[in-house]
């Protein structure tokens, strides 16, 4: 039910905020206890990861030329 006294209002729009400002600051506090995360897994990971791309570059089959038009062969398969 919203608030219809003016002061009511006040008091629910100083809780929001009071609310915001709180979870802003466990987000910060989650943000900073978790600090660097780049450990040995994850930078070896990373590094595998980086390397497969560089090498799918290479490892890519060949294109196939385009074959030239035929419209025989349309009609076979159609009938």
């Amino acid at each position: 039910m919203h608030p219809q006294q003016p002061w009511m209002m006040q008091i629910n729009a100083e809780n929001m905020q009071r609310d915001v400002e709180h979870h802003m600051r466990l987000r910060q506090a989650r943000a900073a206890a978790h600090g660097n995360q780049n450990g040995l897994v994850s930078s070896l990971r990373r590094s595998i990861g980086l390397a497969l791309i560089a090498l799918g570059d290479r490892v890519q089959p060949p294109v196939r030329p385009a074959r030239e038009y035929d419209p025989g062969v349309e009609l076979e398969l159609a009938r």
